[in-house]
């Protein structure tokens, strides 16, 4: 009989049908039981990131992964980066520009560490098949997907700089506004 799960993966798209040379977004959504967390790309000072390992048609590229902001947890004296909770891990797939009309299959292994008391190494098979579609409808996932560009780290245009003074050190960040 098969271990249960604590982590819940689905392999899911914003979009129902894909055109050919067109990137288009999918996401591995990891959704742990209650209390327990995965981890970011940088876990900190313990914990393992979350590894996507792609199986895609010919001429089907993936990006990495586009990390949303994680939570700052402390566990004992160390510093960790993760997600308690649901989180959405998109990846971009850039389909070749001349393709058949069909379905096209993707498939992604994804290994995690889930933790609370204790951490559990977990890993799943996924499969998504997306159709060719001249104007692909919104899924039923759009909306989490607009949700994750909400809560991206987001890149500071102008550069940060530094004062030294008298016991102090004073950073100047400037922010997008």
């Amino acid at each position: 009989m098969p271990k249960a799960s604590i982590v819940k993966a689905t392999l899911v798209a914003p979009n129902t049908g894909i055109a050919p040379g067109q990137p288009f977004t999918v996401g591995v959504l990891l959704e742990p039981k209650d209390g327990w967390h995965t981890y970011w790309e940088n876990p900190g000072d313990a914990g393992m990131a979350t590894n996507l390992t792609w199986t895609l048609p010919e001429g089907f590229y993936a990006s990495a992964i586009d990390w949303p902001a994680p939570k700052r947890l402390m566990e004992g004296p160390l510093v960790i980066f993760a997600y308690v909770g649901k989180v959405l891990l998109p990846v971009t797939i850039t389909p070749p520009a001349a393709l058949n009309a069909g379905d096209y299959p993707l498939k992604v292994k994804a290994e995690w560490l889930v933790c609370k008391d204790i951490c559990i190494p977990e890993s799943a098979e996924l499969e998504l098949t997306l159709p060719i579609a001249s104007a692909p409808a919104p899924s039923p996932y759009a909306a989490l997907f607009e949700e994750h560009r909400q809560h991206r780290p987001q890149a500071i245009e102008k550069p940060a700089s530094y004062r030294i003074g008298d016991h102090e050190l004073t950073l100047i960040i400037p922010l997008n506004t």
